[in-house]
């Protein structure tokens, strides 16, 4: 199987979802291996899903732009990937690829992540103590305040979407349904709101706003009682 970059090959799938799998890929250089993850994502997942569309009554250039837009809204989402890698508590994105498949109704994505351990499985094999539990708690708030800094509602923070480094760093990904917030939703005057005391304004913008910041807090609080329970 291909994985889309020169020199990486894959080891061994280590996870899978609805919409594609994660490979542990590797590349060696000068006596030194290096390791990353692979996630491939096909757009359409399978050919059921193509008969699907085609079903619909659209010719084949329809079904084509069809399955484009999907593919170029995920690649918008690498933009953003990309202006929040390098944080430490966020899995870094590294690069991606866009292959058109032969018969042109299709493509297959590959995105190069780091490699990371899941939560469950670390949870699996280490005893989680609660100073564990507080640090991860800490450790996602942090990924939480540069989402908010970015104007990014993750929306799906779960332990699937948790990893853990080598070094024992809890680390939020997969931004796959991650949404920007509107610039002009966010550019509201604040002094206004205040003038106002929480008028239409208040209530239409800045409540849903945090209405989101606060079930991440929710989800979140609800998971680290979970494990410092067990």
């Amino acid at each position: 199987m291909e994985t889309g970059f020169k020199d990486w090959n894959i080891e061994q799938c280590i996870g899978e979802g609805a919409f594609g799998k994660v490979y542990k890929i590797v590349r060696k250089d000068f006596g030194h291996t290096y390791e990353a993850a692979l996630k491939v994502i096909e757009i359409p997942r399978n050919q059921t899903e193509l008969r699907s569309v085609c079903n619909q009554g659209m010719s084949k250039e329809e079904v084509k732009e069809y399955f484009k837009s999907i593919v170029e809204n995920i690649v918008k989402e690498f933009a953003l990937m990309s202006k929040i890698k390098g944080n430490s508590n966020i899995v870094s994105y590294e690069d991606h690829a866009v292959v058109e498949k032969p018969d042109g109704l299709g493509w297959t994505i590959y995105i190069r992540m780091e490699l990371l351990t899941p939560l469950y499985e670390y949870a699996k094999n280490v005893k989680m103590t609660v100073r564990d539990v507080v640090q991860m708690g800490i450790d996602l708030c942090k990924a939480l305040e540069i989402c908010q800094k970015y104007h990014i509602i993750h929306r799906d923070i779960k332990p699937e979407n948790i990893f853990v480094s080598d070094v024992g760093t809890y680390k939020l990904g997969d931004f796959g349904i991650a949404r920007i917030l509107e610039r002009d939703i966010l550019s509201v005057d604040f002094e206004q709101l205040i003038d106002s005391r929480l008028g239409e304004t208040a209530k239409n913008v800045v409540k849903p706003i945090w209405n989101y910041v606060d079930a991440s807090v929710k989800v979140l609080s609800t998971l680290m009682i979970h494990l410092s329970r067990e």
